[in-house]
């Protein structure tokens, strides 16, 4: 685990944020999400434990899926060859 320090230097908070995801088999359908279960953090570079948290990552990771139909398989904007997303990807960014 030394990309980030790396490419960034010592001087980055870099922690890690492990959740954990299971299934309650009663009242659960095939189409319901995984229930977290719990979440496990970890100290790379010296972090504030305090500011550990994916809400930035996830959120933009929504942004993009809710922005880019590509992301979704049953669209007509889906992509079948790898250049094409990439492309769509690189465009999202610049925007």
């Amino acid at each position: 685990m030394t990309a980030a320090p790396d490419g960034f230097g010592e001087d980055i908070d870099y922690p890690m944020l492990v959740k954990i995801y299971g299934s309650d088999v009663e009242d659960r359908s095939d189409t319901a999400p995984p229930l977290a279960l719990a979440a496990r953090k970890t100290r790379i570079c010296d972090p504030d434990a305090r500011h550990v948290s994916t809400s930035y990552i996830e959120r933009q990771r929504r942004t993009m899926r809710i922005q880019m139909r590509r992301f979704t398989r049953l669209t007509n904007a889906f992509s079948k060859k790898l250049e094409n997303h990439v492309a769509a990807i690189a465009l999202q960014y610049m925007h």
